[in-house]
């Protein structure tokens, strides 16, 4: 892809992130019975502080069971909205993904296997069709019977949809015709880490940077983070704080502080709500940058060289930062005693442990990674470009270590469908080697 339509890729897939965004926090998605809902939350409900939701008045309308209408209406558009947020969300993080490939292609760096962009197109726009029809289908809106009325959302996430499927078919047409033909940066590690090879301490980072992921994933899915008078919740919902079970903070919150602001319980709930959701909020940051940077561990492992080096230790460490200060914050804000002989009125439970937890594993796990992306290597970078106005041609760039010594670039003319033999066989020689036989090519080859 050349430099201008690399930058128009880039503004679309921009606006995409932009649209994407809009639709999860626009405020009118639907109505029910002259109440304005988002996906998740009431505007509008008589008698009910902002922080009820449309998971609040499903549960609530479900528990009294005196209006099965309501409990049904309710119901249906809490499920869609939520459906709606989640494949949204998995539909952000795709257009990030892409948005890092495009970026790395304009640096003129390695993504890796040439069809990720095609392959993550297609995935993109399935699950921003699938997002739309899906709400659509749940919340009965459809439905002759139901009281559901869709408002301006929907419009919004129909010419998302259709957006989205203009930008990837703009972006993969670019792709297909410019062609993008990686500079393969073949490593070969000229030193001992400590006693090893730096692919083994890479080996272990990303076995420490996975069991992190593990321990951060079931931190956010368990429903033990704090225990509370005689009863426990999550970072969500709390068990049995209502005779309604399993309400969130959020609705115990707006229930209590309605009633009383200044009630202990009022105080209490805010800060467990707010506490939640900055920790999933932080988290799942950290989720996002910590794989983008596995991705160049892994490609380290097969001797090549992914992306942008810099911004692969940017993204683990920001990732690293988010999870310990999300830690932090969650208890801060909180007030929750993390104690093992805690009597207080909130005390950290399960998941406050496993949270912690993860920062041993994935601290060890960054330094080892950045140190191993640090260490000398002796590299050799193959371009293939193919150009139907010339032949065919191989470039070797060989770099001698980043100790020092001079860079010479090799070219030689290869008839057409010449098929590129491996590193070793192209009589690319090691570091500790006098000079490149025949400049960098074999003879036989």
């Amino acid at each position: 892809m050349k430099t201008l339509a690399n930058f128009l890729a880039i503004g679309l897939l921009v606006s995409v992130l932009i649209i994407e965004l809009l639709t999860l926090f626009y405020p009118y998605w639907s109505t029910v019975k002259d109440e304005d809902f988002s996906l998740t939350t009431c505007l509008n409900c008589t008698k009910l502080s902002k922080n009820w939701s449309l998971e609040c008045l499903a549960r609530t309308a479900c528990f009294n069971n005196n209006n099965d209408s309501l409990c049904d209406d309710y119901t249906k558009d809490y499920y869609a909205g939520v459906i709606y947020t989640y494949i949204q969300t998995a539909c952000i993080f795709t257009t990030i993904f892409l948005l890092e490939k495009i970026i790395i292609i304009t640096a003129k760096k390695d993504i890796g296997n040439p069809f990720i962009i095609p392959i993550t197109l297609f995935i993109n726009l399935v699950l921003q069709i699938l997002a739309i029809i899906l709400w659509w289908g749940y919340s009965g809106v459809s439905s002759n019977n139901g009281n559901v009325e869709a408002n301006v959302g929907p419009k919004i996430g129909i010419f998302l949809a259709v957006w989205t499927s203009f930008v990837n078919f703009i972006i993969l047409y670019f792709y297909c015709k410019q062609g993008y033909f990686e500079d393969i940066q073949i490593l070969e590690f000229s030193k001992k880490l400590w006693g090893f090879s730096p692919k083994i301490w890479m080996i272990l980072s990303l076995t420490l940077l996975l069991l992190g992921l593990c321990l951060i994933i079931a931190s956010m899915s368990t429903n033990n983070w704090v225990k509370l008078k005689n009863t426990h919740g999550g970072l969500v919902r709390c068990k049995n704080c209502d005779e309604v079970l399993w309400l969130s903070w959020e609705c115990l919150s707006g229930t209590e502080c309605e009633i009383n602001t200044d009630s202990s319980n009022c105080e209490i709930y805010t800060k467990l709500a707010s506490s939640g959701k900055t920790y999933l909020i932080l988290s799942s940051f950290s989720i996002i940058l910590i794989i983008f940077s596995i991705q160049a561990g892994l490609s380290r492992l097969i001797s090549r060289k992914y992306g942008i080096e810099k911004l692969n230790i940017a993204y683990l460490a920001f990732g690293t930062i988010f999870q310990f200060i999300s830690t932090i914050v969650w208890a801060s804000i909180s007030k929750a005693k993390v104690s093992s002989d805690c009597k207080d009125d909130i005390c950290g439970d399960l998941g406050i442990f496993l949270a912690i937890s993860s920062n041993f594993f994935i601290l060890p796990g960054a330094f080892l990674f950045i140190i191993s992306n640090l260490h000398e290597t002796y590299t050799s970078i193959i371009k293939a470009d193919n150009d139907s106005s010339e032949d065919n041609k191989f470039i070797n760039t060989h770099h001698s270590p980043r100790s020092g010594g001079e860079i010479s670039h090799d070219t030689k003319e290869l008839k057409p469908n010449t098929p590129i033999t491996p590193y070793r066989e192209r009589g690319l020689l090691g570091p500790n080697d006098k000079e490149i036989e025949d400049n960098g090519v074999n003879k036989d080859s």
